[in-house]
């Protein structure tokens, strides 16, 4: 813009205000020099702008800063501080629970563990927990590392669902689950439902004491499904109308309760965790009427996730970390 004006006002002095003097005058000039502006800016701000920001990504990457878009760094113009995560650098892209709760009571999973060995395992609220972290997981254990410990053992699955299947294994063999229970359809987690759904046909009767509470197991029907839910809080908390109690009972969901979920959410989250609230659903008689691969089914389980589920519990999980490790080149994506 600068250097055309300045030809526009050299031409004039130079040729045109001696030569023909009454074509262009001086106010003439100025409206000649404001237009030649207004109408290259438009045009040549981009070029201006990415010549600019191709300048600066070249100083950065002379400072070992590598920047695959130049709007990156344009960005990187607003930023006071980076905090950066880099899996093998921060974390081992494994996590592990370090917290449950079942009611209004948090235990770690060693103090689950006891509470089974002093309670049992059949009826009450850890051994429902249990059943349902083992039963709603996409996740497997590799055969090949069965022999190692529970925390350095292989499974196929993303890091929450291994998290999950690693506390429901420390707490009972989820082999024994898989083998009470048998899924008949799964919906996967997806970023926009925020959880998996896993509906599961009864294939032992000793498999209604783990997973149920007392009064759910005398009522439990032949042809019943049972419909389990795991993912995030804020998503199916609203869709709770009952809840698992501390002693295995299955209790009104109400507004005292709901807080002291929320207050448990609030802080595990507070705190770095991942948090995870595992529900279920008794399908009456949909054994027999529906089959999964019927697409109808589908569209079902998703309308009885809707409401009328009751709250197991929550599970809180955090990443494992590595020492810390700052590689030599930052990118920028």
């Amino acid at each position: 813009m600068i250097f055309f004006n300045l030809v526009v006002i050299i031409c004039w002095g130079a040729w045109l205000r001696k030569s023909h003097p009454n074509w262009i005058n001086t106010a003439g000039l100025i409206v000649d020099i404001v237009t030649v502006a207004v109408a290259f800016i438009p045009e040549g701000l981009p070029i201006a702008l990415t010549a600019s920001l191709t300048i600066t990504a070249n100083i950065m990457k002379s400072n070992q800063v590598l920047c695959k878009s130049l709007k990156t760094v344009e960005t990187l113009g607003a930023v006071s501080v980076i905090c950066s995560d880099k899996t093998g650098t921060l974390t081992k892209n494994q996590m592990f629970a370090t917290e449950c709760s079942t009611g209004a009571k948090i235990m770690t999973p060693e103090e689950a563990r006891d509470f089974l060995v002093q309670h049992g395992a059949t009826n009450n609220s850890i051994s429902q927990l249990r059943a349902l972290a083992g039963l709603c997981n996409a996740g497997e254990f590799d055969a090949a590392t069965a022999n190692l410990p529970l925390a350095q053992r292989k499974i196929a699955g993303d890091a929450t669902d291994q998290a999950v299947l690693r506390l429901s294994e420390g707490l009972g063999e989820v082999r024994q689950l898989q083998m009470l229970w048998k899924k008949t359809f799964e919906l996967a987690f997806n970023s926009k439902n925020k959880f998996m759904i896993r509906t599961l046909a009864l294939a032992q009767p000793e498999g209604l004491k783990i997973a149920l509470s007392p009064a759910e197991e005398a009522a439990w029907q032949s042809d019943d499904l049972l419909l389990t839910i795991k993912g995030a809080p804020d998503i199916i908390v609203e869709r709770c109308t009952n809840f698992v109690a501390e002693d295995g009972s299955v209790q009104n969901f109400g507004p005292e309760m709901k807080t002291i979920i929320e207050e448990i959410k609030d802080k595990w989250s507070s705190e770095g965790k991942r948090v995870i609230l595992l529900a279920r659903k008794i399908l009456p008689g949909h054994r027999a009427v529906h089959t999964p691969e019927n697409n109808i089914f589908e569209a079902e389980v998703m309308q009885q996730a809707q409401n009328n589920l009751t709250l197991v519990g929550l599970i809180g999980c955090v990443l494992s970390i590595l020492i810390l490790h700052l590689p030599s080149v930052w990118l920028f994506q």
